[in-house]
């Protein structure tokens, strides 16, 4: 027996040391990789290499280097910045040492529809502007990918590769039945018909008001992105449904998927990757040799640029903060972080806009009111500019209503102008196994929020009022801040999701665009001079907790339950048991 727990300690010890000196060498080689000194003395490509999610916020380097050691960061650490690409292809635009750019996106697995397509305006700009080329290949390409691959003069496919380009969907697993079937009551309170989130907990499949919204906004969705491809490969209107259509009978055994969308022109060249990269050598490299082409990343391009990190002028801030809206600290955008960011810029005597960068498909009521009202008080000295990403949503617009302007990409899901509550109990599955249940109460609230037991008629008549106090609020505030009646503002609430495109006709967003026209809205509104400071920052939540919950939810994301629930949605006591009024919709843009 000494001898066993002689051999445990030992093994202990091993393990403390090992993992002790992986964090040191670990830690040692991430600040190597911080203070290296990058250089660009001569001719080069630019590669932008899209490699996991491309996101709206910058994570915190210095607290997530462990987490990225451990290899529990991956989530957020696999990221890239938007307006790091935007950037980076503005610069590159004006720099002569800048040859052209070279895409490679095999490794992008998520990006919004909004996102891809300002990707590609910026690639357009950047095209535009410098003369220059964008290439890129790929072994096969992603619908997303694609959309993205699309904007370069030169797309190669592999002559065995495909592109999965396929249309839009939009499906959820019905648990209605299933719920029920195992004893679980689940209390639905909501204002307004098109408020389908709760809607995957009591039904067997979409209801009616449901399937009429999605038509209408993924339609809509569709018909901008197909446009955008048509446009920039210099294709007639109605080409991507066309070839949609015909691919299934023009496919056989002596034409496959990329000779189809080589002969269609969606594809320039079939090549393998060392045919393209001998091509890219014989166009960019100056001895026509492979050693002498040289690349320089998108990190160590934008290093080579002093970033703004204060103003020192008069200009604008650009906050932008994405994540699910909650009063709790469990990541995303919080009332107090953001409330803090606020005030600061309030008292900053050199901002004279604000532009608030938002993607969240919404949260707590409360919490989004909490901002909003925080918000107001900025622009009561300021110019306050919403600039909206690829779901600005619910507790999102709830936000929005606060900016003076709204700015939206057309590919934006917005709207869902619309409350609602859960409540979940288990007093079936007690019934069922013969567990009673009995006490004394001093009223007929004290038991609300037990998960053991239904909602009383006196508790649901008070979740009700919440929820109906709630929605009045909203459309309240929506009527105000777009100088609508409250008629006009039912019309387009109860609910119902939008596309940006969509919202702009109806008077709930101002104007498409995405981050830099918001931007130059806002130098209009104070103003300034085209070429004042702009300052950018960050407020989501980025603490030790939201990453090990990330980090969790990655391995949960593997499993196949990962497709079971509504992605994005604010779990938690509030939602499950007291019925807490809720501004929030189940819709991810990413495609």
């Amino acid at each position: 027996m000494k001898r066993f727990f002689n051999f445990i300690y030992n093994v202990q010890r091993v393990l403390l040391v090992g993992i002790f000196w992986g964090i040191v060498i670990g830690l040692a080689i991430m600040l190597a990789k911080q203070l290296r000194n990058p250089t660009l003395t001569g001719p080069a490509l630019l590669q932008i290499r899209l490699d996991g999610e491309v996101v709206e916020t910058r994570d915190d380097t210095q607290q997530n280097m462990l987490m990225q050691f451990l290899g529990i960061g991956e989530v957020q650490s696999n990221s890239i910045l938007l307006r790091d690409i935007q950037d980076a292809l503005k610069l590159a635009a004006q720099d002569d040492r800048i040859q052209g750019v070279l895409l490679n996106l095999q490794g992008l697995n998520k990006v919004g529809l909004s996102t891809a397509d300002e990707i590609g305006k910026a690639l357009d700009r950047y095209r535009a502007r410098s003369k220059k080329s964008v290439w890129v290949w790929a072994p096969t390409y992603s619908q997303s990918q694609y959309a993205i691959a699309a904007h370069a003069d030169r797309v190669s496919l592999h002559p065995m590769g495909e592109v999965d380009l396929k249309g839009l969907s939009s499906t959820a697993l019905y648990w209605g039945k299933t719920i029920q079937s195992l004893g679980i009551g689940v209390d639905v309170h909501k204002a307004g018909a098109y408020k389908s989130a709760p809607e995957v907990f009591v039904a067997e499949e979409p209801s009616a008001a449901t399937l009429e919204a999605q038509k209408s906004f993924m339609n809509a969705a569709w018909q901008t992105f197909s446009q955008r491809i048509e446009e920039t490969r210099g294709l007639k209107p109605g080409s991507v449904n066309e070839l949609l259509e015909s691919l299934p009978s023009t496919v056989d055994e002596h034409k496959t998927i990329a000779d189809v969308f080589k002969s269609a022109r969606f594809i320039d060249s079939l090549d393998t990757m060392e045919a393209f990269w001998q091509k890219l050598v014989k166009q960019y490299s100056p001895s026509k040799k492979e050693e002498d082409l040289m690349f320089v990343t998108l990190d160590d391009y934008l290093s080579l640029f002093e970033p703004v990190t204060t103003l020192t002028a008069d200009g604008v801030i650009v906050l932008s903060a994405e994540g699910e809206i909650s009063s709790e600290s469990n990541g995303g955008i919080n009332p107090s972080l953001i409330g803090e960011r606020l005030e600061a810029i309030r008292k900053d005597p050199h901002v004279k806009a604000l532009v608030l960068r938002l993607n969240t498909p919404g949260g707590e009521a409360l919490a989004s009111e909490q901002i909003r009202n925080d918000l107001m008080t900025v622009a009561e000295k300021m110019p306050v500019v919403i600039s909206m990403g690829d779901v600005v949503a619910s507790g999102g617009y709830w936000i929005a209503s606060a900016g003076q302007k709204i700015v939206a990409n057309p590919n934006t899901i917005t709207g869902s102008i619309g409350v609602f509550a859960l409540s979940f109990n288990a007093s079936g599955l007690m019934q069922r196994y013969g567990v009673g249940r009995g006490g004394y109460k001093t009223s007929a609230l004290a038991d609300r929020g037990r998960v053991w037991m239904a909602p009383n008629p006196e508790v649901r008549h008070m979740i009700d009022a919440g929820v109906n106090n709630t929605y009045l609020r909203f459309k309240s505030l929506v009527s105000e801040s777009r100088h609508m009646t409250m008629d006009a503002v039912e019309a387009v609430a109860q609910g119902r999701v939008w596309m940006g495109s969509q919202a702009v006709q109806i008077g709930l967003v101002d104007q498409l665009g995405g981050l830099s026209e918001a931007i130059i809205l806002a130098k209009l509104q104070a103003k300034l001079p085209e070429d004042a400071q702009v300052l950018y920052d960050d407020v989501s939540e980025r603490d030790w907790r939201s990453r090990l919950r990330k980090a969790f939810g990655r391995f949960w994301s593997q499993s196949a339950l990962a497709d079971l629930v509504p992605l994005g949605s604010p779990w938690s006591e509030e939602l499950f048991v007291t019925g807490r009024p809720l501004v929030w919709a189940p819709i991810e843009s990413s495609f």
